[in-house]
């Protein structure tokens, strides 16, 4: 663990770190909020979108199940995102970029696969 300080937001402790992993477990304060989601909630129903000022932005990328899981991320990517389900979960904002598409990638070591993604850039009215 680096030394950063609690006050900094928790994705950043493992910027500075080369042996970090991204895909590992949960961070300790996603793992303090799973008691308090209902059966079946969503990340977005951790108050995204509540906390977020009138003329405030979300800007949001997920991976969804437009296609089956790559078969080295299958056991860390459990529950991709209905695809569209961020554009109906905005649908009450003004959305100002809503796309889905296909990402092939290449990542160090020679692994390829492909990850089927939906963003969206949506403004609280």
């Amino acid at each position: 663990m680096s030394g950063r300080s609690r006050s900094e937001p928790f994705w950043e402790r493992t910027y500075g770190e080369t042996d970090a992993d991204t895909f590992g477990p949960p961070a300790e304060e996603v793992l303090a909020l799973i008691p308090r989601l209902s059966a079946g909630a969503s990340v977005l129903d951790l108050g995204v979108k509540e906390v977020t000022r009138r003329g405030g932005w979300n800007v949001h990328a997920v991976f969804t199940d437009r296609l089956p899981q790559p078969p080295d991320l299958a056991p860390l990517v459990l529950c991709p995102f209905p695809q569209g389900a961020l554009t109906k979960a905005y649908e009450d904002w003004a959305i100002e970029l809503a796309e889905s598409y296909i990402l092939e990638d290449e990542h160090p070591g020679g692994i390829r696969h492909c990850h089927a993604i939906d963003e969206i850039v949506a403004r609280r009215p």
